[in-house]
């Protein structure tokens, strides 16, 4: 399953009502193998990674979480989302996604009315639709023809759609949240271990930290006791999450996380999601791994990755702009711009232009020198 466009009639947090996200190519694509997209069926090109961008507070970690909610809600039929989240007494998502050569719309809303103690919202009317792909469908997806999928029956009055029935096979969602990294940790690790082996788990902790022999999950009575921690030339010390916190870095911990998340959907395919890629990586680590995505070799089931960054070297790597997606916030109201539809000349360095402030994304100068002259005060 790949998600093609979220949309948000009703608004989420700050986002513009209306606000939508289309992740499909909106340029040529030209023939024969492109590393920078894979095709999910004839005339329907995808992109790899897809990109987000913009100031401190214009939004970036709201769309991010808007991508988690929503494939969270397809996989597991419930929304994951607090009453604060919904600043109207409803809140709609309008969902297109492909799955094998179909595409589906879902509809829903939703809402916490009457019963706001609820872990999650009822869902008042869902609504889902298909079609079959074709060739001379446009790339903003408005002439799709949609029929009702018959077989589909809405969860009025409930909180879990049968929605997640369709992707009881699928792999999950991958977010490399770091503040989840005590609870996914050990069973990334098992799943290293089962896809590749024992090599390249310690090929990936190496990558990282080479002082680090090995780092297994330790059972006791097959209850899982803490971490086997084993510096190069010493023995294995069995020890908590929190004591292995101490001894790696943040930036070796992030790294395991999120390279093992792609190491596992490189094997089983889905969508990665990360928040502020670069954080705690120089930028070699993050083209080496955009080089392991753009790698058929090692991305044998067409796994992609949704990132944010403030990297803008990051964008000169690829040669599409259609894949990076401009955020800024205009009073509370969050909204979104494709690069493509900046005009820019695309035999000129993205991060060159992005450095010239072309797409408004620069810290404002006013307010740092206001900043200055009050220090100096």
């Amino acid at each position: 399953m790949k998600l093609l466009q979220i949309s948000v009639p009703k608004g989420y947090r700050m986002l513009e009502k209306g606000f939508s996200v289309n992740l499909l190519t909106k340029t040529r694509v030209s023939g024969g193998p492109n590393p920078e997209l894979i095709e999910l069926a004839p005339g329907l090109p995808y992109p790899i990674e897809t990109i987000f961008l913009g100031k401190n507070s214009s939004g970036k970690s709201t769309v991010m979480d808007l991508f988690g909610l929503t494939l969270s809600f397809l996989f597991l039929g419930r929304l994951p989302i607090r009453v604060d989240e919904i600043p109207e007494e409803a809140f709609s998502l309008s969902v297109l996604f492909y799955e094998k050569g179909l595409v589906y719309q879902y509809r829903g809303t939703f809402s916490f009315r009457g019963n706001p103690e609820r872990q999650y919202p009822l869902i008042l009317e869902e609504s889902l639709e298909k079609t079959t792909w074709k060739k001379h469908y446009k790339k903003d997806l408005s002439n799709l023809g949609f029929a009702r999928v018959s077989s589909f029956l809405p969860n009025i009055g409930g909180d879990t759609s049968n929605l997640a029935k369709m992707f009881a096979d699928e792999p999950r969602l991958f977010y490399a949240d770091f503040k989840e990294a005590p609870r996914l940790l050990p069973s990334l690790m098992g799943q290293i271990e089962d896809l590749y082996g024992l090599e390249a788990l310690d090929a990936l902790l190496h990558l990282f930290d080479d002082s680090i022999a090995s780092i297994r999950p330790a059972y006791e009575r097959g209850k899982m006791i803490g971490y086997a921690f084993q510096r190069a030339g010493s023995c294995p010390v069995v020890m908590d999450y929190s004591a292995l916190a101490r001894i790696l870095s943040q930036g070796t911990l992030r790294g395991i996380l999120l390279f093992g998340m792609s190491m596992v959907a490189f094997r089983l395919g889905g969508q990665v999601l990360v928040d502020e890629i670069e954080r705690h990586f120089n930028r070699n680590l993050v083209e080496d791994l955009m080089g392991l995505y753009a790698d058929p070799e090692v991305n044998k089931a067409h796994a992609t990755i949704i990132y944010t960054t403030h990297y803008a070297e990051l964008l000169d790597h690829g040669e599409r702009c259609d894949n990076v997606n401009v955020l800024h916030r205009e009073g509370n109201l969050i909204t979104l711009k494709n690069l493509n539809d900046y005009g820019i000349r695309t035999d000129l360095l993205k991060s060159n232009q992005f450095n010239q402030n072309a797409f408004d994304t620069l810290a404002n100068f006013e307010r740092s020198e206001a900043l200055r002259e009050a220090i100096a005060r």
